[in-house]
């Protein structure tokens, strides 16, 4: 058998197997193909280093298997090796692209085509009922509060349609998307300029959200709304919500009104949070302080969202509520919106004089929090949050069915080949980090087992 051929085989067995999600163990197999034997076979490949434009031609091979696009082969695997310069990986991407003849991916360009994203393609059919994925970051509507919102005329999503959703659909998606266990949260955030509104729909979306936990408490796990920015309002929900609901955690979004965490009046909150030691999902407003600007029409959830989640998590450090409650754990959304790009530059002003309430160095806060993946699986972010997150602070997060189902393939797909992560920090993502933080759910899975 030629080498070439060894390769498209071997590459379309591992595919089919679910064996080769990994991008480095999938360049590895076609590449020692190329190299003059079958991986498997009992002639070992001659211990020779695989060239980036080697693994570019075995990932393209691959994804002619797959129906995948080449370009995000091709950038996947001569990232993963070590040491390549600019000019391999250009040569690499092209030499990839003429092999299937898409052209999306050029140096101007290097944002790949998006791979598999068909339901039901090889990818999902082979991988996905494999995974045990703890999606935290994961949401409910209930019908009566979006409802509501649409009597009220309000514009909550962002940009997107409003999506379908109901228990069935839900357990659906997560079983073809290889989603385990969610916990979940309502969205939008509960106050729309009216805080007895606010106390009022918070108190039924957790009522709704427990109903769902107590039917199935090994599948769902939920965070309560809170009716920030009234804080006694608050106080009473949250001993409610944790003490008699049993929920697994509150979330808070980015912004009340024009109101960020943080801000003196919501002193007594924090306090409280602290002394339970709560983990809270910190969410993007979807009414974004601010972000009415007429000659802007660009929709809120592209670009709004996580800028905002960023001056929540600036005002916790620069407040000092961070240095004052300590125990608080924050589980921030779309991997920390641009916190991690922005630690050099929030220590150096805290540095300059900026940030008399925060004593110690920014990056000592931004220990303290946990940051989901949602919309967040590119190799770029990756790259970035990995650097600034603690060992076992980086979660699965899936935004459905915010996104679209289509969305969270692709969010899987760029995870399962990510050349940011090996095995173990997969698997920790994808499962084992959330367990530590909910641990009840690792006991279930033990006693299903």
């Amino acid at each position: 058998m030629s080498s070439a051929r060894c390769a498209v085989d071997r590459a379309k067995s591992a595919i089919r197997a679910g064996t080769a999600s990994s991008a480095r163990r999938a360049a590895c197999i076609s590449a020692s193909a190329s190299n003059g034997s079958c991986p498997g076979t009992s002639t070992p490949a001659p211990a020779r280093a695989i060239s980036p434009g080697m693994q570019a031609r075995a990932w393209a091979t691959r994804c002619i298997g797959a129906k995948c696009s080449s370009p995000i082969a091709a950038w996947i695997t001569t990232s993963a090796t070590t040491g390549t310069s600019r000019i391999w990986i250009s040569k690499a991407r092209r030499s990839a692209s003429h092999l299937i003849g898409d052209k999306g991916a050029t140096r101007r360009n290097p944002t790949p085509t998006l791979p598999c994203l068909r339901r039901g393609g090889r990818h999902q059919e082979t991988n996905a009922m494999n995974k045990q994925r703890i999606d935290v970051h994961h949401h409910f509507l209930p019908p009566e509060f979006v409802a509501y919102l649409a009597k009220q005329g309000a514009a909550w999503t962002g940009g997107p349609k409003i999506p379908e959703w109901n228990l069935d659909l839900a357990r659906e998606t997560m079983a073809r998307n290889g989603i385990a266990q969610v916990v979940g949260s309502v969205v939008p955030g509960t106050y729309w300029g009216d805080r007895s509104a606010a106390v009022h729909w918070s108190r039924h979306a957790n009522e709704f959200m427990a109903r769902i936990v107590q039917d199935d408490p090994s599948t769902f796990g939920a965070f309560a709304a809170m009716p920030l920015p009234d804080t006694q309002g608050a106080l009473q929900e949250l001993e409610y919500a944790l003490d008699v609901l049993k929920l697994d955690g509150v979330q808070i979004m980015s912004s009340f009104g024009n109101q960020y965490p943080g801000s003196p009046e919501f002193e007594e909150f924090f306090q409280e949070l602290d002394r339970r030691k709560a983990t809270v999902h910190i969410h993007p407003s979807t009414v974004v302080p601010g972000a009415i600007v007429p000659q802007l029409t660009i929709p809120w959830g592209i670009v709004e969202f996580v800028l905002d989640t960023s001056r929540a998590v600036a005002n916790l450090i620069y407040s000092g509520t961070m240095e004052r409650y300590p125990n608080i754990k924050y589980i921030v959304s779309h991997a920390g919106g641009t916190i991690p790009f922005l630690p050099m530059r929030m220590e150096l002003s805290r540095r300059m004089g900026y940030g008399e309430h925060a004593p110690k160095d920014v990056g000592s806060y931004i220990d303290q929090l946990y940051f989901d993946t949602a919309l967040s699986t590119a190799p770029s972010t990756l790259a970035a949050v990995t650097t600034i997150a603690r060992p076992g602070h980086i979660l699965y997060g899936s935004d459905w069915p915010m996104v679209p189902e289509m969305v969270v393939e692709y969010e899987n797909t760029a995870l399962d080949g990510s050349p940011v992560l090996d095995d173990a920090m997969q698997h920790a993502i994808e499962r084992g980090n959330a367990e530590a933080l909910f641990p009840r759910f690792a006991k279930r899975k033990a006693a299903a087992a």
